[in-house]
């Protein structure tokens, strides 16, 4: 089988796998860092079938079933998932893959945050999400790979370097991996801080939006893989990075929209159920520093490795080159979050 014929050959596995009516109709939605997204639309309603990386197992989907429950029950919009003929939530295929299925909501996903509006609409949707967790006790499962886990990232990187001397792209990775790895870390200064179940991938395009004559709303928040319990400040910074970032993750040259900041902060807090005392509101000043150092060690880290996101083709000979953008990137706009800290706090706690 060749190479161009498997995936071809994968999509068609997991279309048989569901019971579509009809002659099902497939779009390619997006081609994200770990997921392959369509469309599928039959003559009973619109659908979104993913191609899930190979990390995210039953323990994830798990944990997004009994989520999605306690949501709808609370009356916030959500996805379901959806069973394949045999009774699957989680399909593999011969070629390898596992394949899940979903009702498709209504709503936009944008790629950038371009108004103020748009920011305290998605402040506002966050809010609502977190409120009807608030009081959420059911378990949730390990994810079953290390997610925000400081100490993790930074051992991986020091094992890629250790392990990958000859990579090509080994010094600058190198270079730019003893940077990362002696930098300051003020955040972890900041005490014990409130876990509260989270998202834990609010980048804007996994937030859904209508318009109207009244303006922008948030319909529903997706992808919820890493949802868990995680301090409010690596939730809002990871958020933010998304949100404030008037570059591409990848740009070298990042620039912090502070208004996007603000009107994103006081949405929230507008809308949310409980009260963050005055430790929880100050980390928040902390967020974007914090989770754009991790992900550039991360990035580093996959740039030797070459293992886990996918890259741009069109623009990068290898993964190794894709990824050393990004952590470079990440790096740059991590030290343009700690220049901002001191006016982020002070729109938080003024």
């Amino acid at each position: 089988m060749s190479a161009s014929a498997q995936p071809e050959l994968d999509l068609r596995g997991a279309l048989e796998a569901y019971a579509f009516s009809g002659n099902p109709r497939v779009t390619p939605l997006r081609q994200g860092l770990i997921h392959q997204t369509f469309i599928v639309d039959d003559d009973d309603g619109s659908f979104i079938l993913q191609r899930v990386h190979r990390d995210f197992g039953a323990s994830v989907i798990q944990n997004i079933e009994r989520v999605t429950e306690r949501l709808r029950s609370r009356g916030v919009s959500t996805f379901s998932l959806l069973r394949s003929r045999s009774g699957e939530l989680l399909v593999p295929t011969v070629c390898g893959a596992n394949w899940r299925l979903m009702t498709r909501l209504a709503g936009e996903a944008p790629q950038a945050c371009d108004s103020p509006e748009l920011a305290a609409a998605a402040g506002a949707l966050v809010a609502e999400f977190h409120s009807a967790l608030e009081d959420f006790r059911e378990p949730l499962l390990p994810l079953g790979f290390p997610f925000h886990d400081w100490a993790a990232h930074k051992r991986d990187l020091t094992e890629a370097l250790s392990e990958l001397s000859s990579h090509r792209l080994y010094k600058p990775v190198k270079e730019l991996a003893d940077e990362l790895l002696s930098a300051p870390t003020e955040w972890a200064d900041l005490g014990p801080l409130p876990e509260r179940v989270v998202h834990g991938d609010l980048k804007l395009n996994n937030l859904l939006f209508v318009r109207d004559a009244g303006g922008v709303k948030g319909n529903a928040l997706i992808d919820l893989d890493t949802v868990g319990k995680r301090p409010l400040f690596v939730e809002l910074g990871d958020a933010w990075r998304s949100w404030c970032n008037r570059s591409a993750d990848d740009a070298d040259a990042p620039a912090i929209d502070l208004d996007v900041f603000r009107a994103s902060i006081e949405a929230y807090l507008g809308a949310v159920s409980f009260d963050l005392d005055r430790a929880e509101l100050r980390s928040l000043a902390f967020g974007l520093e914090r989770i754009s150092h991790e992900l550039a060690i991360r990035f580093a880290a996959d740039a030797l490795r070459e293992a886990h996101w996918t890259h741009d083709a069109e623009r990068f000979p290898g993964a190794g080159e894709h990824n050393l953008a990004r952590a470079r990137a990440q790096w740059a706009l991590c030290r343009h979050a700690r220049a901002a800290r001191p006016e982020m706090l002070r729109l938080l706690v003024s």
